[in-house]
């Protein structure tokens, strides 16, 4: 009777993982190909990254959609002069486009380097490349 019950807790387990995997592609098509751009903010950068993602910081930030808060963050490693000091002052409380999709505005990705402007066709306007330029260590 254990041996069966194990078994069926196990089958539900997959089931939740599948579900799980279902969704996080769901998200991932949906912003890929159905989004729209807000204005977000960065809320705060952190040393380690949010949500256990990899990355030597956090760059939390927010957006609105329809009145509604969502809030995501971009991780990115530290260029050979950069200290996290150095990147709170240069990110945090500064405005950025955000790439969210439309059935799903949860999924969102801050528009900072022109790799993810590239991603979702945005210009960059010149003001901005700084930002790249010091993400991307160039």
């Amino acid at each position: 009777m254990e041996n069966k019950i194990n078994k069926i807790v196990g089958v539900i387990i997959l089931a939740f993982l599948v579900f799980g995997l279902f969704i996080i592609f769901y998200r991932h098509n949906q912003l890929e190909k159905n989004f729209k751009i807000a204005e977000g903010r960065v809320s705060e950068v952190q040393a380690s990254g949010w949500k256990n993602s990899p990355g030597d910081c956090a760059v939390l930030y927010e957006y609105f959609v329809n009145g509604k808060k969502y809030e995501n963050n971009n991780n990115y490693n530290f260029c050979n002069n950069l200290s996290l000091q150095r990147i709170k002052l240069l990110l945090e409380r500064k405005s950025f486009p955000v790439a969210f999709a439309v059935n799903a505005p949860n999924a969102g990705v801050m528009i900072i380097k022109k790799e993810e402007a590239e991603r979702f066709n945005y210009l960059i306007p010149d003001s901005m490349l700084v930002y790249d330029s010091v993400l991307t260590c160039k």
